[in-house]
């Protein structure tokens, strides 16, 4: 199978802005990259077998000559969602296509459907929605001749090409690195009952700790109510000696309410925040790569990768 533009960028250290011109079927855009240079990237696109996509390039021609994407900017995850769009913002400037952005609320996410197939985009990236009645919108959108990829959507019934995190070996990691530490009685702040990535996160993590002989003691597990403030930490008989937390905030507040107790053991988080280097603590957290999303996302939407789902490998990132 050939590999898309980002893939070929990564194997040969140059930028898709390079690849795009030097490809390109326009003499102007290609004499914008040296000779050296453009044979170099023509004989690596052969080698990998990377094939341009006319598609981008099609897309004018179809409908309103714009994509989009429509993004949650809600307090929570608000920070994240930025980061794609950015990455989404750069890559749709390489491919040279038109862009169009959208910022929603929790209230007004029917209504952004609404203006996408108003404006007649050619296609629209949009963030993780849990609610059935907004599957009916997204697939008359497509059957109007729209394309739609769904960023980090984990209800894997919804009929569109999507791109996430594999939110699962992130909590496995998060749970292989507290055994690593030595840590053996090991809280959650998060619920299990959560729909989406925190749900897959935990139950990620649970496996590392059953490969490794453990078995996760309820007692331990802290409900996330959400609040961005508060947090609430049992007294426990026997206190656990480590905690992975379902996403950064979470190991904020539970790293201040811990030490407000007298209690400092490891937290590991979840998505490498920004926020984490204006902490007054660090700790170590599972980058899910967020700013590598709003590229892969474009990529689907262009037909370019040829793939119907995209899963990022996360890491840790240690302090």
């Amino acid at each position: 199978m050939s590999i898309s533009m980002q893939e070929l960028a990564e194997k040969i250290g140059m930028s898709t802005s390079a690849i795009s011109r030097a490809l390109s079927s326009d003499p102007e855009k290609r004499a914008l990259v040296n000779k050296e240079k453009r044979h170099y990237i023509e004989e690596a696109a052969r080698r990998y077998d990377y094939v341009p996509n006319p598609v981008a390039g099609n897309l004018r021609q179809q409908r309103s000559g714009q994509i989009g994407i429509a993004m949650n900017m809600n307090l929570a995850i608000g920070d994240l969602n930025f980061i794609i769009m950015k990455s989404f913002l750069e890559a749709a400037r390489d491919y040279q296509v038109a862009t169009w952005f959208q910022g929603f609320s929790e209230d007004d996410y029917k209504d952004v459907l609404d203006i996408c197939r108003r404006q007649r985009l050619d296609g629209i990236i949009v963030s993780h929605r849990k609610e059935p009645e907004y599957l009916e919108q997204l697939i008359q959108y497509r059957a109007d001749g729209g394309r739609v990829v769904m960023i980090d959507n984990l209800d894997h019934q919804w009929p569109f090409p999507r791109v996430s995190p594999d939110h699962f070996r992130a909590g496995y990691l998060a749970g292989e690195y507290l055994i690593h530490r030595g840590c053996r009685r090991i809280g959650h702040y998060g619920c299990d009952s959560f729909d989406g990535c925190g749900k897959e996160r935990f139950a990620g993590f649970k496996q590392a700790l059953l490969e490794h002989g453990l078995a996760f003691d309820p007692q331990y597990l802290i409900d996330d109510s959400g609040d961005l403030a508060a947090c609430h930490v049992p007294d426990w008989k026997e206190v656990p000696d480590g905690f992975f937390t379902w996403n950064d905030i979470a190991a904020v507040k539970l790293i201040r309410c811990l030490r407000a107790k007298g209690v400092d053991i490891p937290v590991v988080g979840c998505d490498n925040r920004p926020l984490k280097q204006f902490m007054e603590f660090q700790f170590p957290s599972i980058d899910c790569h967020y700013e590598k999303m709003g590229s892969y996302a474009l990529e689907l939407l262009l037909g370019e990768s040829g793939r119907q789902t995209r899963l990022i490998e996360p890491e840790l990132k240690d302090i």
